[in-house]
C-alpha cells in the first residue's frame, strides 16, 4: 500500500486499526477485487443486513466507528499499482442510489484520468507514506522505530515529547532511555522488547507514577499490513505520560487484559456506568452484540460484576502493573521497588 488519501474526517485510529487487523476480513474487499476494472460495486446489494450484523467486522470494526455502507470501484494504474476509489456512508445515512451513482460514477471517472496523470510522481514518494500520513494525524506522541532502535518516523506530538529528553529521547537516530536510577539491565529488558517482540507490549518506563511514561508498543509485520509502513519489520511505539493523561486509552485497556479493541471500548464504556442499551446506541451495533462483548469483558478482566470492571479502569495507573490477570503484557523498567 503506496498512500491512501480521504475526505471527511474520519478517526486515525480507524484507519490504522484497519490497517493492522480488520483489512483481511473486510468482505467488500472480496466482491472489489472479483469485479472487472472501472465496475461500481455497492455493498447492501451484496451483503444482507443479517449478514452484517453477524459479521464481526462489522459489529466489532465499521459499525462502532460509525461506517455502513461503501460503493467503489478499482482500476489499474500500472501493471504493479492498483487503485481503489469508494465513497463510504454511516450508520445513520442512506446507501447511494439514483441519481446519486450517476455523479458517483462521473466523478469516478475524473478522479481515475487525475489519479493516472500523477501515478509517476506518486511513485516516487517513500514506501511507507500511507501508514505515515496515518500516524501524524493522530493526537497521542507516536514512533516507528526499527529493530536497531532507529527511529524511522515521529509525528509532530512525539517531537514536542522528545524534546524534553527524559526518559526517552532520539540519540545518534536511535531511541535512547534513560533517567537517574534506572538500571541498565531494565533499559535492556525494554530493548528486547523492541527488537524480539510478536505480541503487544505495554511498558512502564520511569521512577515513579508522577514521572513516567508508559509505552505501548505494536509489531508491524509488512505483510500484515498492507506494506503501509514499507517493507521492513517495524514496531509501532505510542507514548502516553501518566501524569497528563486525563482519558482512558482503549488501546492500552486492550493490551492490559487481552481485549479486542471493540471489547475494550465496551469496558471503558461500561466503566462509565452505562447500560448494554446505551452502549448499543453509542456504538451503533444490536444489544445482543453488546451483551456478548461485555461479558468477555468480566471473563477477561476476571471480575464478576461491572462496577468492579469501573473500579479497575478508574482507579490508579499502577493497576497496569498488577499480577495475576492484570497488566500481563505488562512489563516495569525504572520503576522504585
Amino acid at each position: 500500500m503506496l498512500f491512501a488519501e480521504e475526505g471527511g474526517s474520519p478517526p486515525p485510529e480507524a484507519a490504522l486499526e484497519y490497517l493492522q487487523k480488520w483489512h483481511i476480513h473486510d468482505p467488500r474487499n472480496q466482491l472489489l477485487f472479483r469485479s472487472p476494472p472501472d465496475t461500481w460495486i455497492h455493498c447492501h446489494e451484496w451483503l444482507s443486513s443479517a449478514m452484517v450484523e453477524s459479521t464481526p467486522f462489522y459489529a466489532e470494526f465499521l459499525v462502532p466507528y460509525g461506517g455502513r455502507y461503501a460503493s467503489g470501484m478499482h482500476f489499474s494504474a500500472s501493471t504493479d499499482l492498483l487503485c481503489v476509489f469508494s465513497v463510504q456512508r454511516g450508520i445513520q445515512q442512506n446507501p447511494i442510489e439514483g441519481t446519486d451513482r450517476v455523479w458517483l460514477e462521473r466523478i469516478g471517472r475524473h478522479v481515475k484520468a487525475a489519479f493516472l496523470l500523477q501515478s509517476q510522481a506518486r511513485q516516487r514518494f517513500a514506501p511507507a507514506i500511507a501508514g505515515q500520513s496515518i500516524l501524524q494525524r493522530m493526537d497521542c506522541p507516536v514512533l516507528l522505530v526499527d529493530d536497531e532502535r532507529r527511529a524511522i518516523f515521529t509525528n509532530g506530538q512525539a517531537d514536542l515529547a522528545l524534546q524534553h529528553g527524559r526518559p526517552i529521547h532520539i540519540q545518534g537516530g536511535q531511541l535512547a532511555f534513560g533517567w537517574h536510577g534506572t538500571q541498565h539491565h531494565d533499559v535492556a529488558e525494554l530493548e528486547q522488547s523492541l527488537r524480539l517482540s510478536r505480541q503487544c507490549r505495554a511498558v512502564f518506563l520511569g521512577l515513579d507514577w508522577q514521572n513516567s511514561f508508559l509505552l505501548a508498543i505494536d509489531p508491524l509485520q509488512p505483510e500484515e499490513t498492507l506494506g503501509a509502513f514499507g517493507s521492513k519489520r517495524l514496531s509501532l511505539v505510542r507514548l502516553f505520560n501518566l501524569k497528563q493523561s486525563a482519558v482512558l486509552s482503549p488501546q492500552l485497556v486492550a493490551m492490559a487484559f487481552d481485549l479486542t479493541p471493540a471489547e475494550a471500548r465496551v469496558a471503558i464504556i461500561m466503566a462509565e456506568g452505562k447500560s448494554d442499551l446505551d452502549i448499543s446506541r453509542q456504538n451503533g451495533v444490536a444489544v445482543t452484540t453488546v451483551r456478548t462483548q461485555a461479558q468477555r469483558v468480566l471473563d477477561k478482566i476476571g471480575v464478576g460484576k461491572r462496577s468492579e470492571v469501573s473500579s479497575i479502569l478508574k482507579g490508579n495507573p499502577a493497576f497496569w502493573l498488577d499480577g495475576g490477570t492484570n497488566g500481563r503484557n505488562v512489563i516495569a523498567v525504572g520503576r522504585k521497588h
